[in-house]
C-alpha cells in the first residue's frame, strides 16, 4: 500500500472510530496501537498493517450478526470500510486475519496476528485502569469480577514470552489489589 493509500485508510478508520467508538478509542484502542507499533518495530513487520489491524481490532464489538463473534464482525465491517482504498489483496487478507483472529484460540497464528493479539491482551494489563472505564457492570462486585477476568485473560493471552515477562510486575500488582479488595468486600 502506498503512503497515500495508508493515509486514506487511517483517516477513514479514525473518522469511524471517533464517530462510533470514541470511548473505546480513548480507553483501549490507542494503547493497543501503542504496544502493536512497538512490537512491529521489534519484529520488523509492516507497521501500516499492524496500525490498521490494531485500530480496527474491536470495530465489530456490539455489531455482531447471528453466529458471529466480535472478531468475525470486525473483519466483515473492516472489509467494507477498507474496500476501494487500494490496499492490496495480500495486505487485506493479513489485516482481516489479524482482526478476525485477535480473540480466537487457534493452534497457529502469523507473526502479525500474534502482535495484534499480544497488543490487545497486554493493554488490558499495562493500561488496566483505563480499560476498566469501559466496564458496563452496575455493581462494585460485578465490576471487580469483570476486571479480574480481563486482567487474567490479558496476561494469559500475551503470546510473546519476553513481553509477558515485561508486564508481569504490573499483573502481580493488580492481582494483589484485587485480592485485597476481595478480602475486604466479598466479591
Amino acid at each position: 500500500m502506498t503512503s497515500t493509500q495508508f493515509k486514506k485508510a487511517k483517516e477513514t478508520i479514525l473518522k469511524r472510530l471517533v464517530r462510533d467508538k470514541e470511548k473505546e478509542l480513548c480507553c483501549h484502542v490507542r494503547f493497543v496501537l501503542k504496544i502493536g507499533l512497538e512490537l512491529a518495530k521489534k519484529y520488523k513487520v509492516d507497521r501500516r498493517i499492524i496500525e490498521i489491524s490494531c485500530l480496527l481490532h474491536d470495530v465489530g464489538r456490539d455489531h455482531e450478526m447471528e453466529h458471529e463473534d466480535h472478531g468475525d464482525a470486525g473483519a466483515r465491517i473492516s472489509s467494507e470500510l477498507l474496500d476501494g482504498i487500494g490496499i492490496s489483496k495480500k495486505e487485506m487478507i493479513t489485516i482481516l486475519a489479524c482482526i478476525k483472529n485477535h480473540n480466537k484460540n487457534l493452534s497457529f497464528y502469523t507473526l502479525e496476528e500474534k502482535i495484534v493479539i499480544t497488543a490487545d491482551s497486554a493493554s488490558k494489563v499495562l493500561y488496566h485502569e483505563a480499560f476498566m472505564l469501559l466496564c458496563k457492570k452496575q455493581t462494585f462486585q460485578d465490576k471487580c469480577e469483570w476486571g479480574k477476568r480481563y486482567l487474567e485473560k490479558g496476561y494469559v493471552n500475551t503470546l510473546f514470552p519476553e513481553y509477558k515477562k515485561y508486564i508481569t510486575d504490573k499483573y502481580r500488582e493488580l492481582k494483589s489489589t484485587y485480592a485485597l479488595v476481595s478480602a475486604t468486600i466479598p466479591i
